[in-house]
């Protein structure tokens, strides 16, 4: 034990000390000497106990005295305590405060156990050192691990802490961490918390932040190696982000305790976007409510901080959308009962619905029923399954969790309640579904034609393109056999599929089927048909973004604009719609003024008649923030960005491609604005996005990753003192990797 050298006036022996003098509780009855230890003064007391420095005879040295307060401990204790005090002896390692004796005094109160453990002279308490020595997360991370190593021997010998906390892990001149206090709440049966209800309850709060859900409900039985590793959690959030995962702060102890239980902590990217990844997840992993989801030993999580500081792949990963989900109904098991039976029921309903029409078609007479008369029988089936709005689905799924659990914002804002419904309907709609389409409808190639290509549009709204590829190959095949290239239907699933195919980043492909789109319904139907409008905008989109080359984009987009102008009018949303691509244009070609025309007016006119929160509205703000930001006018781009960002995030989840694409704008914003940490962070958030969703050779992943590493270079320039978890080197050996792949794929340049 040893005295904290910034603060001589509190103890570092506990959290919970204070100054103590004669009048303290337990002060005034401690005699000179204890056992063969002469008393030289007191450290500090708290609700525990009182600790003072002492001096031993045989060897020389000074040691730190714990001498439990009368009151705290039972009769039960005292019998016990002799025998598991021989047990703390025995814990001999450099990261733990070594108890030399344990024994009982009896200063007319009856038997007081007291702890004689070495005296780390010149100590600092664990936060308190890393802030005076601005230590930089990694090395944050080197001395954690030397504490998780110091736990790990400790839970070897049958040892449990169960008070783990910065007051109790001191920090020596050197830098080496001594933890105190291992195992004396089980030798002194006070576990802390009872002893502690009685005396200090105003002082258990601090205790509390340390504690993991099942050592709230107060049985020490229950208790085993895995709160030592929840407390470990607590501290390691506390030194990545310098501030507790829950305010306790004016909380009564039944609040505090049920906070503990039932809230997710905030997430560490909220506080430091460079956090969001790896290191969020292990921090998250050791904080998991559920035991049997936490790190299942102290040294699972030591590993895992080593993989991440010689950037090898952690073991743990993100709990899933099924995991998050159950995290929220844990507590109402009857509503989530009743939830899960709605939700079942109304995928069933619609899944039955679809396989009864897909059977009636199957087995009706082909000679009675003509192919026009199978496409209305299934018209129905179609339209129900085109009416699903992923972004509304997961809004609405978000609004009745929170309202039937009665969850706060923070703890529904962990789950991407869009990305769940998506994730859902893949794995028990889509798929099946597909599979139901295929094998039942063989006989009747149009209206399996009809339902693969709505099923295609479907699943490419909902944000999983290479999931739709499969059915929107498919779909044009089946037409263009059946009713010939030139047929309307056939135009259409071209243009589908070409959009598709941009979105997948298989350019060639997306060409050729655009290109036979514009020339097909230009040449058959006239070029003020919607289609081909559709298939204009396909094909600048493509030249513009996928082949960047926005001059000879840009015909397409005046045309568009010119055509839709004259067939819908000037505020139908379509026109709106060219309006914002016209804007995008001028963007590209550095006509700012003339670009924020375009992005204002179709916004405008898109307030006076739809609702805020829908895609184009979206795609405007964001367009909107990315042109202001360009011009220098960052406060208001601010505005803009922020607000969009947040709406996507929650309409369309944290990997959607319109997500990452405001993410990236954040990004650039915080670059311009000098705030180099924040525009790592949110760029760095875009390049794991766009990996999970597309794959790390995707152009939109790499073009991601040659970002993080100008942003990183960029952050190094300006702050070549600041800590970098992963530095740019290490970001452009990850690219050089990829690039050296075999590529089949156009490669965006180097922005």
């Amino acid at each position: 034990m040893g005295e904290n050298h910034k603060k001589p006036q509190q103890t570092p022996q506990a959290a919970d000390a204070t100054i103590v003098d004669g009048s303290t509780p337990g002060a005034a009855s401690i005699p000179e000497t204890i056992g063969p230890y002469q008393v030289k003064r007191i450290i500090g007391s708290g609700g525990m106990g009182t600790v003072v420095l002492a001096q031993q005879d045989n060897p020389r040295r000074d040691v730190a005295i714990k001498i439990m307060n009368p009151g705290v401990i039972s009769r039960k204790a005292l019998r016990r305590f002799e025998f598991e005090a021989q047990t703390l002896g025995r814990l001999q390692h450099s990261a733990i405060a070594q108890v030399y004796e344990a024994g009982t005094f009896d200063e007319g109160s009856g038997g007081r156990p007291y702890f004689a453990m070495e005296y780390v002279a010149n100590a600092t308490e664990l936060v308190d050192y890393v802030t005076d020595q601005e230590l930089d997360i990694k090395a944050r991370l080197q001395l954690f691990r030397a504490i998780c190593a110091g736990v790990e021997y400790g839970h070897q010998r049958g040892v449990i802490h169960r008070d783990l906390k910065p007051g109790n892990i001191l920090v020596d001149a050197e830098g080496h961490p001594k933890i105190i206090d291992f195992g004396v709440a089980r030798s002194t049966e006070s576990d802390s918390v009872s002893a502690t209800l009685a005396t200090e309850a105003g002082q258990l709060i601090g205790t509390l932040q340390y504690m993991s859900p099942e050592q709230v409900e107060l049985d020490p039985s229950d208790l085993d190696t895995r709160s030592d590793v929840y407390a470990l959690g607590v501290i390691l959030y506390q030194l990545l982000v310098d501030r507790l995962p829950y305010d306790l702060t004016g909380a009564s102890l039944t609040k505090a305790g049920k906070f503990i239980k039932e809230t997710q902590p905030a997430r560490l990217s909220e506080t430091n976007a460079n956090l969001k990844g790896d290191l969020e997840t292990i921090c998250l992993k050791a904080l998991e409510k559920d035991r049997d989801q936490r790190y299942q030993s102290v040294g699972d999580l030591s590993e895992d901080i080593r993989r991440y500081l010689a950037d090898e792949p952690i073991i743990a990963r993100p709990p899933t959308r099924a995991e998050q989900f159950r995290r929220l109904v844990r507590k109402n098991k009857a509503a989530a009962i009743a939830a899960t039976v709605v939700a079942v029921a109304l995928i069933a309903a619609t899944t039955i619905s679809i396989v009864f029409a897909v059977e009636a078609v199957r087995q009706r007479d082909a000679a009675e029923l003509a192919r026009e008369n199978a496409e209305e029988l299934a018209e129905i089936q179609l339209r129900q399954l085109a009416s699903f709005d992923f972004s509304k689905m997961g809004d609405s799924l978000r609004a009745r969790m929170m309202d039937e659990f009665q969850l706060d914002a923070v703890g529904a804002d962990v789950v991407d309640f869009t990305g769940a419904a998506s994730d859902l309907m893949k794995e028990h709609f889509f798929e099946p579904t597909l599979d139901q389409i295929k094998e039942s409808l063989a006989d009747q190639p149009l209206v399996q034609a009809s339902m693969l290509q709505t099923l295609a549009s479907v699943i490419t709204k909902a944000g999983l393109p290479r999931v739709a590829e499969e059915p929107q190959a498919m779909a044009l095949e089946l037409r263009i056999v059946e009713l010939g290239k030139s047929h309307e239907d056939t135009i259409e699933t071209l243009i589908s599929a070409g959009n598709l195919y941009h979105e997948l980043a298989q350019y060639d492909k997306a060409k050729s089927h655009l290109e036979d789109a514009v020339e097909l319904s230009r040449r058959f139907y006239g070029v003020e048909h919607p289609l081909y409008i559709r298939s204009i905008v396909g094909m600048g989109y493509l030249i513009q973004y996928g082949l960047d080359d926005f001059v000879a984009a840009t015909p397409y987009y005046e045309e568009t604009l010119v055509l839709t102008r004259k067939f819908y009018g000037d505020d139908h949303w379509k026109t709106l719609w060219a309006l914002g691509n016209m804007g995008a244009n001028y963007q590209a070609r550095s006509k700012y003024p003339e670009a924020l025309a375009c992005y204002m007016e179709s916004l405008d006119s898109h307030r006076r008649q739809y609702e805020e929160e829908d895609s184009l509205s979206l795609a405007i703000m964001d367009a909107i923030g990315g042109n202001l930001t360009v011009q220098g006018r960052y406060q208001e781009a601010d505005e803009y960005l922020v607000k969009c960002l947040a709406m996507r995030r929650r309409l369309l989840g944290d990997q959607h491609k319109d997500t990452l694409n405001t993410t990236g704008k954040m990004a650039s914003l915080r670059l311009q604005e000098g705030k180099f940490q924040e525009a790592v962070g949110y760029m760095t958030a875009a390049m794991n996005g766009a990996r999970g969703t597309l794959g790390k050779s995707h152009p939109l992943s790499i073009a991601y990753l040659q970002r993080t590493i100008f942003y990183q270079q960029q952050w190094h320039e300006a702050e070549p003192d600041a800590g970098h978890d992963v530095t740019a080197a290490e970001y452009q050996a990850q690219l050089d990797a990829i690039q050296a792949e075999p590529a089949g794929t156009n490669q965006p340049p180097v922005p």
